[in-house]
């Protein structure tokens, strides 16, 4: 009985000593940026990052808001454009050095005139920086229908 029970308490010693060096070698999730939202991450190089970007808008054409956040890791500010689509007017933010700008009507607004794509689809957004160039990449839009999104819509137009 007693052999038994060395074999056992053995067998769990090794099993948690394994555990152990397999937690301890493997990265820590929460280092990783992720996008906990509806929007898409983007890296400019290593100064800009894009996070949770995505465009809201009622209808393909209708007015629409880029909104997410911009974060720049660097310690100089720096201005940051943001350009939705093919035809669109690049839209500059300004960011503080080490700092982040939201995106959304209570902060920095970035409004779209006409937005090329209906909800449900994606739209290149073009962000970029004096230092680092430019990324392109896919960006969800998405209408009102859940909630919080519905706060964030341009209002709708007032017809005559």
């Amino acid at each position: 009985m007693a052999r038994n029970t060395r074999r056992l308490v053995a067998s769990l010693l090794m099993a948690a000593t394994a555990a152990a060096g397999v937690s301890a070698c493997s990265p820590i999730v929460t280092q990783y940026g992720t996008s906990p939202s509806d929007g898409v991450q983007v890296e400019v190089g290593t100064q800009i990052r894009g996070e949770n970007l995505l465009i809201l808008t009622r209808a393909e054409g209708a007015e629409g808001v880029l909104i997410g956040a911009v974060v720049n890791r660097w310690g100089s500010p720096t201005t940051v454009n943001l350009t939705v689509g093919e035809s669109a007017e690049a839209a500059s933010v300004d960011v503080d050095g080490n700092s982040t700008v939201l995106l959304n009507p209570d902060a920095e607004l970035v409004t779209i005139a006409a937005v090329e794509a209906a909800p449900g689809a994606t739209i290149d957004v073009t962000v970029s920086s004096p230092e680092q160039g430019s990324v392109t990449v896919a960006v969800p839009v998405l209408d009102g229908t859940l909630a919080p999104y519905d706060e964030f819509l341009p209002p709708a137009p007032v017809e005559e």
